[in-house]
């Protein structure tokens, strides 16, 4: 008797109505109990309750200033991510642990002009207390100066390329309300091997993408290799990051020189002179761009106001139908004419 799968006949001598009741050949039966149940399984874990994707909403976002807003001005905008990396000895953790103490001393870090006090998280894999207490001191720091500055040393977290690591400095970082975290060093914060572009790969999975989301800076402070001018180890530890410096000795002082970035105004290098007494690290040079005193000149003719935004510059040099330039050079051109105006007597 011959059926048809879109009539079955149900009779009991058919082959085929008996074939779609049989259930698979008993060879397949485990294999076909492993199928259902793995299918069982991803529906009882899969997550409820979570919310979908909120999509950007563009009159809010075109609504915005669209000013840099910076933690360190030229070097680390506020909510971004550094990686900074260095020759053993060149001093990066000495400049990262000044940059965070006067942070949350409130005080610019190169300029040293008073600022409100910012909160900052430092994980600290390398000093001991001795160390760090005599750097503070060479600084001139006491405990009241750092409330704002949480300081672990050798803390006693899960690795944060792992989830559990993760949420724990997430939790840390809420409960001490901070805006910045350092890592130093980033290889001491990882489980998996330093080579492997899959350990820095979950380590922004894991930790630095929710600290992004939640608008906390990071600075990652890493060796370099025997090369030179890039990180020991994984090709990929820099590729999440916003800005990568290269931190280098110059007579005097150090320079930050940038190696990589996915924003438009970061400068090239900032130059560093280390004073005495007590310890601290002053710009050399303001550093302006080229271009920067002739754009200056251009807002000073069309009138642009001294507090004028990044966009209401652009939108002013565009209607007056001249060229805004580079994002960088317009940036430091309005902050050339503030300072112009500081310094006229």
């Amino acid at each position: 008797m011959t059926c048809r799968p879109s009539e079955p006949c149900g009779a009991a001598e058919c082959e085929w109505c008996a074939d779609q009741t049989s259930g698979p050949p008993d060879d397949d039966a485990g294999l076909f109990d492993a199928i259902v149940a793995e299918i069982e399984r991803r529906e009882v874990s899969r997550p409820t309750g979570m919310p979908l994707p909120v999509p950007v909403d563009w009159h809010a976002l075109y609504s915005r200033t669209n000013d840099v807003e910076w933690l360190v001005e030229d070097v680390w905008p506020v909510g971004r991510q550094l990686h900074i990396h260095a020759a053993r000895k060149t001093g990066k953790s000495l400049l990262m642990l000044h940059i965070a103490a006067s942070l949350a001393a409130g005080r610019d870090p190169f300029s040293g002009r008073r600022q409100e006090p910012v909160r900052v998280m430092y994980l600290d894999y390398e000093m001991t207390e001795d160390d760090l207490l005599e750097r503070l001191d060479e600084m001139g720091y006491g405990p009241d100066d750092l409330t704002h500055l949480s300081y672990y040393l050798f803390p006693a977290i899960a690795p944060l390329d792992t989830p559990e690591g993760g949420r724990a400095l997430l939790e840390l970082v809420r409960r001490d309300q901070c805006a910045a975290v350092v890592l130093d060093t980033v290889s001491r914060v990882v489980e998996g091997e330093e080579n492997s572009n899959d350990t820095f790969r979950a380590l922004y999975r894991n930790t630095g993408l929710h600290l992004k989301a939640e608008g906390v800076a990071l600075a990652r402070l890493d060796h370099e290799g025997h090369e030179g001018g890039r990180s020991r180890g994984a090709s990929a530890k820099a590729d999440d990051v916003d800005i990568v410096w290269q931190l280098k000795a110059i007579d005097g002082g150090l320079s930050l020189v940038r190696k990589a970035c996915r924003m438009s105004y970061v400068g090239e290098h900032v130059d560093l002179a280390k004073l005495d007494d007590p310890l601290r690290f002053k710009r050399t040079s303001d550093a302006w761009p080229a271009g920067t005193r002739e754009k200056a000149d251009q807002l000073d003719r069309l009138g642009v106001p001294l507090d004028a935004s990044k966009r209401a510059a652009r939108e002013a040099i565009k209607t007056a139908g001249e060229a805004p330039g580079r994002n960088e050079v317009l940036l430091k051109a309005l902050a050339f004419r503030r300072t112009r105006l500081e310094v006229t007597p």
